[in-house]
This record gives structure tokens, C-alpha cells and sequence, in this order.
């Protein structure tokens, strides 16, 4: 009896060790060890679809890229003052147009993993252009040719968190 019960418990103690490290278990067993045997294949059959349903490094990076593309262009749209709303001031004797210009084609990414497996901070480095169009009055600040004033480096930190970006 003792026999016994110990050669299940080893059996059972082995059966988790290669669950563990989602290796196959040999099929030549003895006795009530079969059930065991069944349980542990299914449950690393479950562990390596789990596996094959994660996505890869090189597919989440290209994730954030698109994300990044995405966001960038959104924001080249929806940034104030931009080209076709400029915001005018009077400095000194002139009048000074002033936009924001994003190029959403020039940008660069860079992904870290997180704390947490599967999980990864993502960063997207970008620069915001001012531009400056100056005259003599407000119209002919806003109808005046735009020069380059100062530009911002940006960088946006991203989320993956297993499944998507999030921002």
C-alpha cells in the first residue's frame, strides 16, 4: 500500500514537474495513473495554445508603429493654432501669425518591457515645428510667407498591456 501510494505521488510530483515545462508525458503508465496522465496532456495542450495565441515581440512593436502613425496623424489634424487657423499677435509695429505644424511621417518609437510579463511601455519621440509669418497688419501677417521659429521635441509614453495599445 505504502508502495503504491508513493509511486502515485512521484508519478504526480513528475507529472507537474513536465507541465510545468510543457514537455509531452510518456503514455506508459500503469494502473489509475492514466487519468493523471490525460489531465496533464490536456493541460499542456491548453499552456501551448496559450503560447501560440500570443502575439511576438516583432508584431507588437509593428503595433506601435501603426499606433504611432495613427496618433500622429490625428494630432497634425486637430493641433491649434494650425496652418489654415493661425494665431495672430501684435508685437511691437507688426503683427505676428503663429502655427504648429506636425510631421506625422517623422517620428521614431521605442518599445521596454513593463514590470509585468506580456507587457510593454512604449515611447513615440516626434517634434512639434512653430512657424512665425510676420506684416505689417493682421492680413498681411496671415497672407505672408511662414518661417520657421523653434521646434519641440515631444515624447508620448504608451501602454501595451497584453492585448493593444492604450494611450
Amino acid at each position: 500500500m505504502y508502495k503504491s501510494l508513493l509511486s502515485v505521488g512521484l508519478g504526480l510530483l513528475l507529472l507537474a514537474g513536465c507541465a510545468a515545462t510543457e514537455t509531452p508525458v510518456s503514455e506508459t503508465t500503469t494502473g489509475g495513473e492514466e487519468a493523471v496522465v490525460e489531465q496533464s496532456n490536456k493541460a499542456v495542450a491548453s499552456n501551448t495554445e496559450s503560447v501560440k495565441g500570443k502575439k511576438s515581440e516583432s508584431t507588437i512593436r509593428q503595433e506601435l508603429d501603426e499606433t504611432a502613425q495613427k496618433l500622429l496623424s490625428r494630432a497634425a489634424r486637430t493641433i491649434t493654432p494650425s496652418k489654415n487657423n493661425k494665431s495672430v499677435q501684435k508685437v511691437g509695429k507688426e503683427f505676428v501669425a503663429t502655427y504648429v505644424s506636425i510631421d506625422p511621417k517623422a517620428y521614431s518609437t521605442e518599445m521596454r518591457p513593463s514590470t509585468q510579463a506580456g507587457q510593454y511601455n512604449g515611447f513615440i519621440r516626434y517634434s512639434e515645428q512653430t512657424y512665425q509669418c510676420r506684416g505689417k497688419s493682421k492680413a498681411e501677417a496671415l497672407a505672408a510667407p511662414c518661417v520657421p521659429h523653434s521646434s519641440k521635441r515631444m515624447n508620448e509614453m504608451i501602454h501595451y498591456d497584453g492585448r493593444q495599445w492604450h494611450y
